[in-house]
């Protein structure tokens, strides 16, 4: 089976990223960067909404420390990224949905 572009034909069952040509994952990969991007924005915007800028601030702060933790561990794990320096920091970092949306 010829590698899709899009998913415009017929409803695959067994649907795999495998499926796509490393172009449109790579395209793809980029849009999920934005839509995580912009949940934190939404999420953020909610929250300053009903409780105010200080509130969703602090929430924003408190919620990033945790999952930027959580992101680290994750990626370092599934990359096999080993160290505790600035080079391994940065290794990690290229690799956040973030750094793909304002690179």
């Amino acid at each position: 089976m010829e590698k899709l572009t899009d998913y415009s034909g017929e409803l695959l069952p067994e649907l795999d990223p495998e499926n796509f040509s490393s172009d449109t994952l790579r395209e793809l990969l980029k849009l999920y960067s934005k839509l995580y991007m912009g949940l934190d924005g939404f999420w953020y915007l909610t929250v300053m909404e009903r409780f105010g800028n200080d509130a969703a601030l602090d929430c924003d702060v408190k919620v990033w420390d945790r999952a930027g933790r959580y992101e680290m561990r994750s990626v370092t794990k599934q990359l096999n990224i080993q160290g505790n320096d600035a080079v391994t920091f940065l290794k990690a970092l290229q690799l956040s949905p973030w750094y793909w949306t304002v690179k």
